[in-house]
């Protein structure tokens, strides 16, 4: 499957109410926080009432070659990073808008904060976080702000993952669960050799990447389900499973994304692989609910799948 399609997969998470989890010990690990709200806000002041050309040197010069060898890596398959920085934005006055409020609300501290409290649940040695405005130009501007409460990322690859945001009702609250959510895709699924990096990952790998970097949120924060992970009624979790079955090995761009979002064209329930993807797990946990996070999460998605005795039965 292509990248494109896991990066966007990956962004998707939410936060309700917070009751932390303790632990027993703290982690130390090297975070590389790459404040990349620095130069859009030297793109911002520079742009100002120039045309569509200057705009795209100036953001070339001040976003695109100063962040990429952090926060992109070379992949077989097509990266949201690569898009982010070679796209300059247009909408000045808003990108400024959310530079300030990442300043004044000391974003920075709040993601390395999180960082820390998640490697104390799934240890690593280094991460590279890029924190970044959100794009406000676009009708996927008002989708973060409106579905996401402000705050969305994705992982590029191994220990290196975005945060963007822009704010919106709850997006400092939100903040912990979608850092939380990135690194342990970042630290679990991607490596140097994993098949996410050559978009080989199938809808079953998919389905059970985003359960469970959500049951690690709820390991770090004790965070209940986002609405995407409990969308489907009894009926639709039985017929949905049953229809999915054959295509759990395929890694079609189209096919999995529709399993994973839905499709009223194909008769697909809404959010129907993030709800199937997190009860697999959930169903897992409750045979081996002393296996640490490290465990679970390096498990096979086929092997997973057995090992959970997910079977929500069959319908008439």
């Amino acid at each position: 499957m292509n990248h494109k399609i896991f990066v966007f997969i990956a962004f998707l998470f939410c936060a309700v109410n917070v009751c932390c989890a303790e632990s027993s010990e703290k982690h130390e690990i090297a975070i590389r926080l790459v404040k990349a709200y620095e130069g859009m806000a030297r793109y911002a002041e520079s742009a100002i009432g120039q045309k569509a050309p200057e705009r795209a040197r100036l953001y070339e010069e001040l976003v695109n070659r100063p962040y990429r060898d952090a926060c992109h890596i070379p992949l077989e398959v097509s990266s949201d990073a690569q898009q982010r920085l070679s796209t300059p934005i247009e909408d000045i006055d808003a990108l400024q808008t959310i530079i300030d409020a990442i300043v004044a609300n000391d974003v920075d501290t709040r993601v390395e904060d999180a960082v820390r409290e998640s490697s104390t649940f799934l240890p690593t040695d280094e991460v590279t976080v890029c924190l970044f405005p959100l794009s406000p130009d676009g009708s996927f501007a008002e989708f973060v702000r409106d579905r996401m409460n402000g705050v969305m990322g994705f992982s590029e690859a191994h220990k290196v993952f975005w945060i963007e945001v822009i704010p919106a009702d709850g997006w400092l609250d939100q903040l912990p669960s979608g850092v939380a959510h990135e690194y342990h895709h970042a630290v679990s699924f991607f490596s140097e050799d994993h098949k996410f990096t050559t978009g080989a990952e199938t809808l079953l790998d998919v389905m059970l990447a985003e359960g469970r970097a959500e049951a690690f949120v709820h390991t770090v924060y004790g965070r209940s389900p986002p609405p995407w992970a409990d969308a489907l009624s009894e009926a639709q979790e039985k017929s949905t499973w049953i229809a999915m079955q054959p295509f759990l090995e395929s890694s079609g761009l189209e096919l999995v994304g529709s399993y994973i979002f839905g499709s009223e064209d194909a008769g697909i329930p809404h959010w129907a692989g993030y709800t199937i993807g997190f009860r697999i797990v959930q169903s897992y946990l409750r045979n081996y609910p002393d296996e640490a996070p490290d465990v679970w999460s390096s498990i096979s998605a086929e092997t997973f799948l057995d090992k959970s005795g997910y079977d929500p039965g069959t319908t008439e």
